[in-house]
C-alpha cells in the first residue's frame, strides 16, 4: 500500500493526519504542519491562515520539505497549500488548478477559498500596489 502524500510541488505536499506515522517511516527530511486547528468552513481568523503560510515559508527557507496535514487531507490542508502558493506569487487560478491536478481528493471548502481570496490574494495585490506607487 502506498503512502498518501500528494506532492503539489517538490517541497510542498498534503496528507491526512492518520498517514503521519507511515510517512515518517518512508520519507526523510519532511516536516509536518498540522492545520487541524482550522475550521473546515466559516469562522477562521485571518491571522491563523497567515501564520500557517508563514510557517511553510520559514521551513522552506531552511530547505525543508513540508507536508500540510488535516484530518482527511481533503480541504484544510489543501487550502493552506493554496494560500501559500498564492502568497509566494503564483496566480490564484494557476495554484488552484495545480492543486486540483496533483491532489485528486482535494475539495476545499468555499469559506476557506473566500478567506484566501480576501486575506491572501487581496493583501498581496495591495502590497504590490504599494511597491509600484513608491
Amino acid at each position: 500500500m502506498g503512502i498518501s502524500i500528494y506532492w503539489i510541488k517538490e517541497n510542498l505536499g498534503t496528507a491526512a493526519k492518520h498517514e503521519i506515522d507511515n510517512i515518517r517511516k518512508k520519507e526523510k527530511d519532511v516536516e509536518f504542519l498540522s492545520v487541524c486547528d482550522l475550521i473546515d468552513g466559516e469562522g477562521n481568523e485571518p491571522l491563523q491562515l497567515k501564520e500557517k503560510v508563514k510557517e511553510i515559508a520559514e521551513l522552506h527557507k531552511k530547505g525543508r520539505r513540508v507536508v500540510v496535514v488535516c484530518e482527511l487531507g481533503v480541504s484544510r490542508s489543501n487550502a493552506v497549500a493554496l494560500a501559500y502558493l498564492v502568497r509566494a506569487g503564483m496566480k490564484f487560478d494557476k495554484a488552484s488548478n495545480l492543486i486540483k491536478k496533483k491532489v485528486g481528493i482535494a475539495r476545499i471548502d468555499p469559506a476557506l477559498i473566500e478567506l484566501i481570496r480576501e486575506e491572501i490574494l487581496e493583501k498581496s495585490a495591495e502590497k504590490d500596489l504599494e511597491k509600484v506607487s513608491c
